[in-house]
């Protein structure tokens, strides 16, 4: 093993915050959320149908997701500061040539080469930002890195309207290609970071099927959100899941380097924790997929004031993240992973009574509370979880918070948008059983039940896990 600098030789904090800096610049400044906004100009431009957008999604989430793990075991091997560098040389490239994309088809694959190169971001990030500081500054590294993932969610939306509303759609990619070039220029004048580095064999295999496995998964879900399920497809791809899941976990056990350590599920603690995170991010995807709904049909305020009220949610992340290294301290990790879910249900349940027109302070208060649920439980998440794991795995570590919010987003979107529509489309309370509730009743009925099966299942879970 090749140490790449000493514990014992010191860090100085200059170092710290320029190799701190870079991370976060280059996290905030690559975060998608820009581009939503952007869906209905970029429609025009191509003269596609609304449904066909949902393509540039997928092919941005598919390949981000399942290799971010794989991304993250690369980085563990052959040092996060390089994966971190490539993922973001590769993001500039993409992102200037988004804009000049001659089709839809063309956007597409660069989309999936944005989706490879922030998954190198964020697969090597959190590991990255607490090589970059000893190891009892390691929660406050985490804590900052959660503040910057939230501003990121937060900003992107805000600076994304300004510049398609300004300068079409082609700027929410081209801004980011300079911030990706001063994060590169920082972490070239940054010193080597305190990871050891080793360079065993990546397991190919295992990366090959794991993305296999995890790709065919977020395919089926997202499938089951269709108007009309096919059947057949379905199948096909719960075989190819089966076939590549069952693969994956053979290759692992027998592999010299695997990509993850199956032993560590062995945990009961960490297990719970990885359900507890695919069960708070499926309850908190509610409130991007069905608030702005609730915004544009029984409220008056314009879209930018409407996207300032969502703003709230991921800036009460980013909250979490400057309260999250002092909450620990005071009443520790694991009961700020209980703290996290208990936040967010309550502000589901809150967004539940909503009636039409409520004012902005009453619709504000709960969305920021369902963040900063969210932004205590991703920092104490990570925390642990890096924690449990060797240091050679941190990468590993880092990225598994990734897989389960996606894993809980996608879910989320599949379930909640079913719900949602079957109660609007059939009423219990009627004998045809076909007049339809009202959009507020049924919005209601499903913040509740969310927030209230969030509650249930932790509970159900803390019976289990050693708090």
């Amino acid at each position: 093993m090749r140490e790449a600098r000493s514990d014992s030789r010191p860090l100085n904090a200059g170092t710290s915050r320029l190799g701190l800096s870079a991370v976060s610049l280059g996290t905030l400044g690559q975060a998608d959320s820009s581009v939503n906004i952007a869906f209905p100009a970029i429609t025009a431009w191509f003269q596609l149908d609304i449904a066909a957008i949902q393509w540039l999604v997928i092919a941005y989430l598919l390949p981000m997701s399942s290799f971010v793990l794989a991304f993250g075991k690369l980085g563990d091997l052959y040092g996060h500061r390089r994966i971190f560098m490539i993922g973001t040389l590769l993001s500039l490239v993409a992102h200037t040539l988004s804009g000049l994309a001659p089709s839809y088809d063309w956007l597409l694959c660069l989309r999936m080469f944005q989706g490879i190169g922030f998954g190198m971001i964020l697969g090597s990030g959190p590991a990255l930002a607490t090589f970059f500081v000893h190891e009892d500054q390691r929660s406050h590294a985490l804590a900052m890195y959660t503040m910057v993932f939230g501003a990121g969610m937060a900003l992107g939306p805000a600076i994304g309207g300004l510049l398609v509303d300004q300068w079409g759609w082609q700027t929410v990619f081209w801004y980011r290609a300079p911030l990706a070039a001063i994060t590169l220029a920082l972490l070239a004048a940054a010193p080597e970071s305190l990871q050891a580095v080793r360079q065993p064999k990546l397991d190919i295999v295992g990366a090959l099927l794991l993305a296999a496995s995890l790709g065919s998964l977020l395919l089926i879900l997202n499938a089951l959100q269709q108007a009309s399920i096919d059947l057949a497809f379905v199948m096909a791809l719960l075989l190819v899941f089966g076939g590549a899941s069952t693969g994956f976990v053979c290759q692992e056990i027998r592999a010299p380097e695997p990509i993850i350590r199956l032993s560590v599920f062995r945990d009961v603690d960490i297990t719970l924790l990885q359900a507890s995170s695919i069960m708070i991010n499926f309850a908190g995807f509610a409130v991007l997929l069905l608030f702005p709904f609730y915004l544009a049909m029984e409220t008056d305020l314009s879209l930018s004031v409407a996207g300032l009220v969502l703003a709230t949610s991921p800036l009460g992340t980013a909250m979490a993240g400057l309260m999250g290294t002092r909450l620990a301290l005071t009443i520790g990790l694991k009961r700020l992973t209980s703290l996290g879910p208990y936040l967010t249900a309550f502000g589901l349940l809150a967004i539940g009574l909503l009636a039409p027109h409520s004012t902005i302070v009453v619709m504000v208060i709960p969305m920021f509370l369902i963040g900063v649920g969210l932004g205590l439980f991703q920092f104490a998440f990570t925390d642990r979880i890096v924690a449990a794991m060797p240091s050679g795995d941190r990468g590993v570590a880092g990225s598994l918070f990734m897989v389960t919010r996606l894993l809980g987003t996608v879910a989320g979107a599949s379930c909640m948008s079913s719900l949602l529509n079957a109660l609007m489309t059939s009423d219990p309370g009627d004998e045809t059983g076909r007049a339809a509730m009202s959009f507020v009743a049924a919005f209601q009925i499903t913040f509740v039940l969310v927030g209230t099966a969030l509650i249930a299942s932790h509970l159900v879970m803390s019976v289990f896990r050693r708090i």
